[in-house]
């Protein structure tokens, strides 16, 4: 997944700089000139290094962390109901995610994807997806780019994509056997929802 700190440059957010006098390290002094005024909740910016993610009126770091917030349904306009998902390559096993977790094919995870996509949607946000009448929930953890040759909506682990294909992926092999899937739906569930397939296995 692509850095944080090699798209905004460890400093230069798209998002408008705030104004005023405070201090700069400080990422909830409401007169920091290097924070945005007026965020938004999902919103988010690099300081000093670290990612901060506007969560409940305040900035949250979220490198090492991750924000377990359910975005509101206004908070959510940009996300699909449906699309197509992917899966996790082998290449990412043991390295951290966007929210600061350790990747791993067995986990019920998600990135959400494209780039233009990323702030729609809290990380932390559990969907339940549905494929051909195969139904799992999914912790939001990750954020993918992805190369820009297709339009993908979520990059699920294995183990989810394995629920909704029906079958066990052990190998890459496997996984792109099953290749892309269209989802049916995305909805945003309860924080209290629990992760998998709604009988606990496939």
């Amino acid at each position: 997944m692509q850095s944080m700190d090699s798209l905004f440059g460890g400093g230069s957010s798209p998002l408008a700089a705030g104004t005023g006098k405070g201090d700069p390290h400080n990422p909830n002094d409401p007169n920091n000139p290097n924070m945005p005024d007026n965020p938004k909740p999902g919103d988010a910016k690099i300081l000093d290094g670290k990612e901060y993610q506007y969560v409940d009126g305040k900035w949250v770091p979220v490198s090492g962390t991750t924000v377990e917030v359910r975005a509101s349904k206004s908070d959510v306009s940009s996300l699909p109901t449906s699309g197509i998902a992917s899966t996790y390559a082998d290449k990412f096993v043991g390295k951290k995610t966007s929210s600061g977790d350790r990747y791993s094919h067995d986990k019920y995870t998600a990135a959400i994807m494209p780039q233009s996509r990323w702030y729609s949607i809290m990380l932390g946000t559990k969907l339940k997806l549905t494929h051909k009448k195969k139904t799992v929930v999914v912790k939001l953890n990750d954020r993918g780019a992805g190369d820009g040759s297709m339009e993908r909506v979520l990059d699920l682990s294995r183990k989810a994509m394995g629920v909704l294909v029906g079958r066990d992926l052990q190998t890459e092999d496997d996984a792109n056997s099953a290749g892309l899937i269209t989802l049916d739906s995305i909805e945003v569930v309860d924080p209290s929802t629990p992760l998998g397939p709604p009988d606990g296995g496939h």
